[in-house]
């Protein structure tokens, strides 16, 4: 193949890409130095391109509409959307370092036409420009990626669990994870613990990816692994709070709006309404992660029951009054 005609091809395809339709006028008008060429070599053309794009099992294939020749496949017509959607949701989650965080970007721009990477880079551009990992932000893809096979394939690990308290001991510990789930900034692993073949805890066991340590994948787990022991759903709704503490059910009275406090407590509902409008819900949460939040809440909320929460709440704010007299 001469350069003109590899000049033209690569031309015809950078076209392509960039969402084109490529019909025998737009193709003879790409290379007007070249002499004219005819329907016989436009469709050869097309026929390379298209043959290369399925010997390289690229996903990719030519085809044929009213307009001319056109390149579908893993350029879906929603991908731009997709695209943006999936840039602010990582940008929100502050869960890797910056650099990491701009290689995911870049991952996700390769998805899209050259001419939707310039506008992609334009609409992240200030969301992307203020990213603010979290304090202490750890590279986590190839651990992720080592835990998912782990998962799998059914096998046990040891690993040390990192305190939260600096240079503090971190424990050992043996077991076969289960499943990898994203909430709240973190990557958490449920893990069913082991201790010489015996199991310590009746439940698995969540602990936060990002503070796993010394990983040593030891030998191979349980095949059918106790999934009637968890459930993912249920951690995922107890885990929008902090998840410490026996699971239990409150009641109180909000001024807050509805919506919002059924997207913090999944499983929340409105049981009525108070003669001065504030909503009654009924939500179920572990008891940290309730405490915290209905603190954090003022005087828009009003725990209603059950009695033992509410003396909880009132030592708790009565301490709290007491650190200002």
């Amino acid at each position: 193949m001469d350069n003109q005609s590899s000049r033209r091809l690569l031309a015809v395809f950078v076209q392509l890409l960039n969402g084109n339709k490529i019909s025998f006028d737009h193709w003879q008008v790409l290379n007007p130095a070249d002499k004219p060429k005819s329907e016989r070599v436009f469709q050869r053309d097309m026929t390379v391109i298209r043959d290369t794009l399925r010997d390289f099992d690229t996903g990719y294939r030519i085809t044929l509409s009213p307009q001319g020749y056109q390149l579908d496949g893993q350029k879906n017509p929603a991908g731009f959307s997709y695209a943006l959607a999936l840039a602010h949701i990582l940008l929100a989650s502050r869960a890797f370092p910056r650099t990491q965080t701009r290689d995911l970007i870049d991952f996700i721009a390769d998805t899209l036409s050259l001419a939707q990477q310039q506008v992609f880079a334009r609409a992240i551009k200030r969301d992307l420009q203020s990213y603010s990992p979290l304090s202490r932000p750890k590279s986590l893809l190839s651990l992720l990626a080592r835990m998912t096979t782990g998962i799998d394939q059914h096998q046990r690990m040891t690993f040390h669990y990192q305190p939260l308290v600096p240079n503090g001991h971190a424990p050992q510990y043996q077991g076969q994870p289960l499943a990898v789930y994203f909430e709240n900034y973190y990557f958490y692993v449920i893990i069913q613990l082991v201790n010489h073949d015996e199991i310590v805890h009746d439940k698995p066991t969540v602990f936060r990816l990002d503070r796993m340590a010394s990983i040593d994948w030891v030998e191979a787990g349980d095949a059918k692994p106790g999934f009637d022991k968890f459930s993912l759903q249920q951690q995922r709704q107890n885990v929008y709070l902090l998840p410490i503490g026996d699971t239990l059910t409150f009641t109180f009275s909000s001024r807050v709006a509805e919506q919002n406090i059924l997207d913090r407590f999944p499983t929340a509902r409105v049981t009525g309404h108070t003669d001065n409008g504030d909503s009654l819900i009924e939500a179920t949460a572990q008891e940290e992660g309730a405490l915290l939040w209905l603190q954090s809440q003022g005087p828009n909320v009003k725990l209603l029951s059950p009695a033992a929460l509410v003396n909880k709440l009132k030592h708790r704010l009565q301490t709290n009054l007491a650190q200002y007299d």
